[in-house]
């Protein structure tokens, strides 16, 4: 831009113009808000839970994580939970995989957006086999709708 231009004025869209926005079911909020499924986490003694109304919960190396682990093998947003279709569901976000192994059941290894519908307990290892015995590992406890 010259010295003598003025500034171009951002132009405003008509209304008729604009994206749609998603329409908010209030029955399905208000189930949520009384929902009693709960999603416990505990890391290093730190005891989180986690509620149907929270949209996400991110746990990562990143300043914005719900659940801050501040070591190299963790990614910023490495993996976050959610709660959808009555169930909490574990989504790997980070380079080096999301591990998870429920109670009595084999270790899964999920990467690259891949999704884990958790129940009962378990054990997380983010980066990390859910056996290497570090003290990084999350550990798990749903407690469903009905619960």
């Amino acid at each position: 831009m010259s010295k003598g231009d003025t500034p171009e004025q951002p132009t405003v869209a008509r209304e008729e113009d604009l994206a749609p926005t998603d329409e908010v079911n209030v029955e399905y909020l208000q189930a949520l808000l009384r929902s009693r499924a709960r999603l416990e986490l505990e890391f290093r003694g730190q005891r989180l839970e986690i509620h149907p109304a929270q949209r996400v919960f991110v746990v990562g190396r990143g300043e914005e994580a719900d659940l801050r682990i501040d070591v190299p093998t963790v990614s910023r947003n490495h993996a976050r939970f959610v709660f959808r279709n009555g169930k909490f569901v574990l989504i790997d976000s980070s380079r080096n995989g999301t591990f998870v192994r429920p109670e009595g059941g084999d270790e899964v290894c999920l990467m690259e957006q891949e999704e884990f519908p958790l129940s009962g307990t378990g054990v997380i290892g983010l980066g990390e086999l859910t056996t290497s015995g570090s003290d990084l590992l999350i550990f798990y406890t749903c407690t469903p709708e009905e619960g």
